[in-house]
């Protein structure tokens, strides 16, 4: 496979988990190698969709996700927390000098820690629970946000960022 787009990137990432990777790009930031689909931009795993079926979830996550992109955008780092239901997700801001690019998330990701179970269990079947990734470290986000990142710097130095309307991801 080659990696001349962002979405092939990603999809490699991926494969053979069941990590969900996405990007949102702030402002006008991106071009048609950085151009990804719905599903890369917005979280479609199963445990994910199934939260925001409802009105009053979907609009729980739509806060989450803004609350961490000003998060990423005002402090310029990595963090890695859990949603009101109880995903784990790996955030890191694609900084370039003093200014935000995009942020990635790498999320759907099942950790060991008691409340989290507890959270989940609240609120999801056990089936879906199988749906998530397990085994996988912050160490582990670390290394493939280094790569996303990488790449993503790399196609915004090489086609410029090209994108013709700006774009609020907030």
């Amino acid at each position: 496979m080659k990696y001349n787009k962002l979405t092939n990137f990603i999809s490699s990432l991926e494969y053979g988990t069941n990590l969900h990777i996405s990007i949102v790009f702030l402002n006008r930031y991106g071009n048609e190698m950085t151009r990804l689909s719905k599903e890369q931009t917005f979280h479609t795993c199963p445990i994910c969709d199934t939260a925001k079926n409802s009105p009053e979830g979907f609009s729980a996550c739509f806060r989450c996700r803004n609350t961490v992109l000003k998060r990423c955008v005002r402090h310029k780092r990595s963090f890695g927390g859990f949603c009101i239901k109880g995903v784990y997700e790996y955030c890191r801001p694609v900084v370039r000098g003093a200014e935000v690019l995009s942020v990635i998330f790498i999320g759907n990701i099942l950790t060991s820690n008691k409340e989290q179970l507890f959270t989940l269990h609240k609120h999801f079947d056990e089936s879906l629970l199988d749906t998530m990734q397990t085994n996988f470290s912050e160490k582990d986000c670390v290394q493939i946000a280094d790569l996303l990142e990488s790449y993503t710097l790399h196609l915004l130095d090489k086609y410029g960022d090209t994108s013709r309307q700006p774009t609020d991801a907030l």
